[in-house]
């Protein structure tokens, strides 16, 4: 079979249009849902083809907006500290409570 001038360019014609085609599909199917993810302020991946939402890091943390590290792990330890001697407070609390019961027991035993 000869390739005539004719065929060769009805080949090209198809060639061009196949890989024409791929490209459009390659541009809808590929890169335009990233570019509609990020219109709608999304993050998009483009590995796992997946739009995300952004999340605001002081959300996740807990700090206040513009709050550096250091002030956040300061004001943390603060409350650990407060709460801790809440907890001291309560034990020592029980243990006098405890030792007072005691003491009533052994008062109640002597008595006996």
């Amino acid at each position: 079979m000869y390739l005539s001038f004719k065929r060769l360019g009805f080949l090209f014609l198809i060639i061009f249009a196949v890989l024409l085609i791929g490209v459009v599909l390659f541009r809808v199917f590929w890169t335009a849902p990233g570019e509609r993810c990020e219109a709608r302020g999304g993050w998009y991946d483009l590995e796992t083809r997946t739009c995300a939402q952004r999340i605001y890091v002081p959300d996740i943390t807990g700090r206040q907006p513009g709050e550096s590290r250091e002030e956040a792990s300061r004001r943390n330890a603060s409350e650990l500290v407060q709460i801790e001697r809440r907890i001291a407070a309560r034990e020592a609390a029980r243990r006098d409570a405890v030792e007072q019961e005691r003491a009533r027991i052994r008062e109640a035993q002597r008595d006996d």
